[in-house]
């Protein structure tokens, strides 16, 4: 019966899972990185998911900004503001000639940024703002005119603030590590490649997880729960979550090494000549084997079949199971918008 409603889900008109945009906690003005500021170091801070909006132009709102905020809030940073200092506003000369950004954050946090090269490692990886934009090495700032801010990582044991962004079932739990349903239709992790500044960047595992666990109170404890691998955005299943520093690097120690067992139910066009098999085919030029068996077989009124395969991956290289299916077995899972029915 479970494969039965998963077919039936898929080939009726919400085959793909939506995912629900109310609430104005999550829900973003059209923002953009400018190309000119999209070097190196940006793209490291997009790697890192401390992406960052940039309204396009000059208008940034106050409503963006607390959106902003919150979104931070949510994943594990803090949003600091700087403001020049009472003894610096009664001072010759204050407010009357710009100076660089790190001559700025070494006058307003002295204790934070003895020096100089301490306030430009943190403006290369794009954690600083003015005016609410990437700063630049080369930028110069007026103190009290200009608005400096500074994102860094939450500490240890932090709650998230407002509301999840979608509901997480919790399968298991204790002080080292959890276990999380995945539903489909959301990322495990924030797009590298964004742009865009949306709401792909919030209705993501990496930002819902940690309102449904508890904090670790053991010694090693990470800074915010850390998921130990991927699914697809499509895919519904099990993703485990690692608490402390420990079992972190034990599960995916454990996962590079291919010594967890992990299973897939795909639902594919077609029927295999055999009952179970083999597929060894290479993705992305890197071995790739899956083994497979057949659970269901079903006949549409249409003539056409379908049947449920259980898939267990060897390794867990990018799209592994959907291009063993389409392109190992002739059989692509039905929905698939990657690989799809060649007459379909």
């Amino acid at each position: 019966w479970r494969v039965r409603l998963l077919v039936a889900a898929i080939l009726s008109e919400q085959a793909h899972a939506s995912v629900s945009r109310q609430g104005s906690a999550f829900m973003w003005q059209r923002a953009s990185w400018p190309r000119q500021h999209m070097h190196a170091a940006a793209r490291r801070s997009i790697c890192s998911r401390s992406v960052l909006p940039v309204v396009m132009g000059q208008q940034q709102t106050e409503h963006s900004a607390a959106q902003l905020h919150e979104w931070l809030c949510a994943v594990g940073f803090t949003l600091k503001d700087y403001s020049a200092p009472p003894s610096l506003k009664h001072q010759d000369g204050y407010n009357s000639e710009p100076i660089r950004v790190a001559a700025a954050l070494q006058l307003v946090d002295p204790e934070r940024f003895p020096t100089a090269s301490a306030a430009k490692k943190l403006v290369r990886k794009g954690s600083v703002l003015v005016n609410g934009r990437p700063a630049r090495i080369e930028q110069q700032v007026l103190l009290g005119t200009d608005r400096l801010q500074l994102h860094e990582r939450a500490p240890p044991l932090f709650s998230p603030s407002g509301d999840p962004p979608f509901h997480v079932p919790v399968l298991y739990e204790d002080e080292w590590m959890a276990a999380v349903h995945k539903p489909p239709g959301v990322s495990t992790q924030p797009p590298v490649d964004i742009l865009e500044p949306s709401l792909d960047m919030v209705q993501t595992m990496r930002c819902a997880v940690p309102y449904f666990l508890a904090p670790s109170t053991q010694e090693d404890a990470t800074w915010r729960p850390m998921l130990c691998h991927r699914l697809d955005k499509l895919t519904e299943g099990v993703l485990l979550v690692a608490k402390t520093k420990r079992a972190c690097t034990g599960i995916t120690d454990q996962f590079k090494a291919h010594s967890i067992h992990k299973s897939y139910l795909a639902v594919v066009h077609g029927s295999p000549p055999a009952e179970s098999g083999t597929v060894s085919l290479k993705v992305d030029n890197k071995e790739a084997v899956t083994d497979w068996a057949v659970t269901e077989r079903l006949k549409l009124s249409n003539r056409r079949e379908i049947t449920a395969l259980l898939m267990h991956p060897h390794q867990g290289r990018t799209h592994q199971i959907r291009i063993h299916c389409a392109r190992g077995l002739g059989l692509p899972i039905v929905g698939d918008p990657l690989f799809p029915l060649p007459y379909g």
